[in-house]
């Protein structure tokens, strides 16, 4: 029972490397004629601002997310606090009542 569940995979495996292989080799554009079209363009226009991507531009904090890191640990820490003493408040109200 194995084998035949083996051999159907692998025959199902073997037709779609085949597929994607006829698929790579009939690409409408051709990967290295893009890569020849923009390194020619560059060569002969220099640098393409508009192509430079915008991470290059962040800063440190930006890039590593230390921001958006720093912001969420205040929230959450001003939550815990708020949560905290809202039971604080409680506690000492029911203490109060009792006595």
């Amino acid at each position: 029972m194995r084998r035949k569940l083996g051999k159907q995979y692998e025959e199902k495996y073997t037709k779609n490397a085949i597929q994607l292989a006829e698929m790579l080799k009939n690409q409408p554009t051709n990967p290295k004629e893009i890569v020849l079209k923009y390194t020619e363009f560059v060569a002969r226009f220099g640098p393409f601002p508009q192509m430079d991507p915008y991470a290059r531009k962040l800063n440190y904090f930006q890039k590593t997310f230390l921001d958006i890191y720093f912001i969420l640990t205040m929230l959450f820490l001003i939550s815990a606090l708020s949560i905290f003493l809202i039971f604080r408040c409680i506690c000492d109200y029911k203490k109060v009542k009792t006595d």
